[in-house]
């Protein structure tokens, strides 16, 4: 399966590159939840499991839908900009209409891009839910009974979890980051959108005819167009606490992030 990325311009101008505290948490959270699939994280999810409160942790795996191999739109970038901060992006979810965050909800629940956009859910997506997992249905349950509720609970929860596992590593970790993001942005200013096909299980099928298709190899099909309006963010990340090892794409009409990650890690 493929997604596809149909750009209008080769140029600089589809695609900037960012950094996202709260990306990077929820690749931790997903490692976390998933260690099978991120041997490379393996120190990283022993120490959690060894250093957290248990109570934490019981939590995390409740919320887990939300990170799964579908992450829940809000939780990639919202808008564009590298100086951004894990506050600052909890903010954004926060002031999200709630109509919005619902739908973006239950796009991670359902696992499809495709799923309607709808500020309500409805008793016919909660049995979908249901026919999928009980706990995603269980927390569909909680969306529908009070959506303002059930999202400050999860940024609580996120809150909580990046002051006991994430925010005393950001800032070594911000450096490196700092210096991969310069040096994507001169490839970018030097090859524009062509800079996608160095990504992994990406191929670039025309580099002469409009629209440029990029596409990813990935457990779902999509197709979406990409310009100036709709820039794609490709996030800086290479040095990361759950030091994941493979790619995620997630997208939603508006914004469409790539993650790439690059680089080894090391459990000193």
């Amino acid at each position: 399966m493929a997604v596809t990325l149909l750009l209008d311009s080769p140029g600089t101008g589809s695609v900037s590159v960012q950094q996202s505290p709260l990306a990077e948490l929820c690749a931790c959270l997903h490692a976390l939840d998933e260690p099978g699939h991120h041997p490379g994280s393996a120190g990283w999810v022993a120490r959690a499991h060894a250093e957290l409160d248990s109570g934490l942790l019981v939590t995390a795996a409740a919320w887990a839908p939300l990170w799964s191999a579908f992450r829940a739109r809000y939780l990639l970038p919202l808008s564009a900009g590298p100086g951004r901060t894990l506050a600052g992006e909890l903010r954004e979810v926060a002031e999200l209409p709630i109509g919005d965050f619902v739908a973006m909800t239950v796009q991670a629940l359902i696992g499809k891009n495709d799923t309607e956009l709808a500020p309500r859910l409805s008793e016919e997506v909660l049995q979908r839910l249901r026919l999928i997992s009980s706990s995603r249905m269980e927390i569909g349950a909680r969306l529908r009974a009070d959506p303002e509720a059930f999202r400050g609970e999860l940024l609580d929860f996120l809150t909580a979890f990046a002051a006991a596992s994430f925010d005393a590593e950001w800032p070594a970790l911000r450096p490196a980051l700092d210096r991969d993001r310069a040096e994507r942005v001169r490839d970018l200013h030097r090859r524009g959108a062509l800079v996608l096909a160095d990504l992994p299980t990406t191929s670039i099928t025309s580099t002469t005819r409009k629209p440029l298709r990029v596409v990813f190899d990935k457990l779902y099909n999509a197709t979406a167009r990409v310009d100036e309006a709709r820039p794609l963010p490709a996030r800086a990340d290479r040095p990361r606490p759950a030091a994941l090892r493979d790619q995620a794409l997630s997208r939603l009409p508006g914004r469409h992030p790539v993650q790439r990650r690059r680089g080894r890690h090391t459990d000193a």
